[in-house]
């Protein structure tokens, strides 16, 4: 779960009220908070946040920038946006947002969005990684539509029709 806002006091507020759920919960995850888009964009790789809460209106690029070029790469993350005004209830919606939280995040608030968002999940995604062009490709094996083998490589093919070749056995893969 990444929770990126550019006010301390409500990333504070909104990771202690995420933190409650999944501890009322017993849930395990982990959650991430950033103080701008541009940090949390710095170290965001598709499929490597389940859930991300974030704010509009912040410095640099704003959540709906931030939001535009999840989309671009990823369309399985539940997009939640906690802002203080409704004006960009439309923009946020274009970008496929799950929902639209009010600030300040109250708990009832942050623990009916998540139950929501915890409805929609699968209960268990698995999925495999491997290094590609110096990058780690994290794809959910759902994801997966082909696998061509020539000795020890491999081609792969996702969903998006996105093709990997990276040198890895069939049985390692498996």
């Amino acid at each position: 779960i990444a929770l990126i806002d550019d006010e301390a006091e409500y990333r504070a507020l909104l990771e202690k009220t995420v933190r409650s759920y999944l501890s009322s919960r017993k849930i395990d995850a982990s959650v991430e908070s950033f103080a701008d888009a541009e940090s949390f964009m710095k170290g965001w790789e598709p499929l490597k946040y389940t859930i991300i809460f974030m704010d509009i209106y912040m410095p640099g690029m704003s959540g709906i920038e931030a939001a535009i070029r999840i989309r671009e790469q990823d369309d399985s993350s539940i997009l939640i946006f906690c802002t203080t005004s409704m004006d960009h209830m439309p923009d946020a919606f274009a970008c496929h947002a799950f929902d639209y939280v009010v600030k300040p995040a109250i708990q009832d608030r942050v623990d009916k969005v998540m139950d929501d968002a915890m409805h929609v999940l699968p209960q268990l995604q698995r999925y495999f990684t491997f290094e590609w062009e110096s990058q780690k490709i994290r794809m959910l094996n759902a994801d997966l539509v082909s696998i061509t083998t020539n000795g020890h490589y491999l081609s792969l093919e996702d969903r998006l029709g996105h093709a990997y070749s990276i040198r890895m056995t069939m049985t390692e893969l498996l």
